[in-house]
């Protein structure tokens, strides 16, 4: 019973995925429930976002393999570039409008190069399907072969990340306050001031 005597005891809020802040949703009685996935409370995140990357951190043997892998990549000082290749079930999602082929990276590779955002930049190539090697052959190009839980932790290792709208970049760059630019089509022009830190 959401009522009683014509007095309503609970509020009841459902909503899909379109994300919806609850300080804005309009209440009557002091009790809420919520259905759905879309709700957010950006300002209890910001409170609490040490909390949630304790929670989060990774145990300590993958750990000691991300850092090892980190190390590996940036050298004698690179700043990284972490590229994320959604595949795998982008190919239908949405009509596959944010599954991109390699000439796609490789154009962003180029742009990135023309930014010159650093002296000296390596990628990192991280993707849920293997990726065809012949088609990143340049000596700065990397391609990640871990497993996914190094991969995300990994790409939070970065100094930037790029990658199509998803929760795995998007936790990585909110993990590590690692500035992402979300590549939304395959016709773009990236800018230094389209990267900014996901916010959850």
């Amino acid at each position: 019973m959401w009522s009683i005597f014509k007095v309503q005891l609970v509020d009841k809020h459902k909503i899909g995925w379109i994300h919806t802040e609850t300080k804005s949703i309009n209440r009557i009685s002091r009790a809420l429930v919520l259905e759905g996935e879309g709700f957010r409370s950006s300002g209890d995140i910001k409170i609490h976002t040490d909390t949630i990357k304790s929670i989060f951190t990774p145990k300590n043997k993958f750990l000691k393999q991300i850092k090892t892998e980190a190390i590996k990549y940036r050298g004698e000082g690179y700043t990284l570039v972490g590229i994320h290749l959604r595949r795998g079930d982008y190919k239908d999602w949405m009509d596959g409008k944010y599954y991109f082929n390699d000439s796609v990276y490789k154009a962003v590779i180029q742009q990135v190069e023309n930014l010159k955002i650093a002296k000296n930049i390596r990628y990192i190539l991280f993707s849920n399907e293997p990726i065809q090697t012949e088609n990143f052959q340049e000596k700065n190009i990397f391609v990640s072969t871990n497993t996914m839980i190094v991969d995300m932790y990994l790409l939070a290792e970065c100094d930037y990340i790029i990658g199509p709208p998803s929760t795995f970049s998007g936790w990585a760059s909110f993990y590590g306050s690692v500035p992402l630019y979300t590549l939304e089509s395959d016709v773009f022009k990236i800018t230094k001031e389209q990267f900014n830190v996901f916010q959850l």
